[in-house]
């Protein structure tokens, strides 16, 4: 379980289809047990510059008939693929745009409603959301995306933050044959070797050193328990505060993002295999 809960006040609208108005606020982490949320906009989001979201909702079900919902993005006919999990608030635009930008890179890119649910604003109703949630379901939706996205011969990488982190390792954990690669942004991670010694997949984990929820002593945690399984790890700690990465959140660091998802990015290509940009691309990434 999370031990810590971030709150932003910066959210913006968005319309589902045949579904109503939700507010979405962008990035947290796990559900306040005893921790009080910092308050305060740390800047607004810049709503006139953002790209229009270019992919697509997708449902799909899970083996045994659960509901999945996806944000899909990119050419199906790609042969490498990315699966995105989303912090504690839900599936929101700025998780939907990094798919967008993954499949600006060639990538097959989806990103997962591990919920079910519509995002929301509310911390009460994301703590809930979270520990309402039924784990062997969120196993067998992350699962079904998987099986989606990988078909016969795609590598599938996956990516996440904070909660979506920690849904991002399980996923390498319980389907090891279909994951090549896993990203981790402070994110709560198995610390038990003898599970961690199930994965197959390499993985890059993103902290940061001045986080008051994911913290350095945790994220060291993490790195002696995979020193102990003897599976390879990347690891990187940035200067920052939580949530660093996300452009609306109130401890983001512009400088410390960028690097942080260039090195993911490198990352994922090299155990993935870099693909070319669509051909259609005319503009570089912000």
């Amino acid at each position: 379980m999370f031990s810590g809960w971030f709150v932003q006040d910066e959210y913006f609208r968005r319309r589902l289809p045949g579904a109503a108005t939700v507010l979405v606020l962008v990035l947290g982490c796990g559900p306040g047990l005893a921790v009080d949320a910092p308050t305060g906009v740390a800047h607004e989001f810049d709503r006139e510059n953002a790209r229009p979201l270019a992919g697509e909702d997708l449902r799909i079900r899970s083996a045994v008939g659960d509901r999945v919902d996806l944000y899909v993005s990119g050419d199906p006919a790609s042969a490498r693929a990315i699966l995105l999990f989303h912090e504690w608030w839900g599936l929101t635009d700025p998780v939907r745009a990094e798919a967008d930008r993954y499949a600006r890179q060639g990538y097959y890119a989806a990103a997962l409603n591990v919920y079910g649910k519509p995002a929301t604003g509310n911390p009460r109703v994301a703590r809930r959301n979270m520990r309402e949630l039924d784990t062997r379901v969120a196993r067998r939706r992350a699962r079904a995306a998987l099986d989606f996205l990988a078909g016969d011969e795609r590598r599938v990488a996956v990516v996440g933050w904070c909660f979506g982190g920690g849904q991002a390792l399980d996923a390498a954990l319980e389907s090891p044959g279909r994951v090549a690669a896993a990203v981790a942004y402070y994110g709560d991670l198995e610390t038990d070797p003898e599970r961690l010694s199930r994965l197959r997949a390499p993985v890059l984990a993103i902290f940061a050193a001045r986080d008051r929820w994911i913290t350095p002593e945790r994220a060291e945690a993490f790195r002696d328990a995979m020193a102990a399984s003897g599976k390879p790890l990347e690891f990187a700690s940035f200067d920052a505060g939580h949530a660093f990465a996300n452009p609306t959140a109130r401890d983001y660091d512009g400088a410390a993002a960028e690097e942080a998802r260039a090195l993911a990015d490198a990352f994922i290509a090299r155990h993935l295999g870099a693909v070319p940009p669509p051909a259609t691309q005319t503009e570089e990434d912000p």
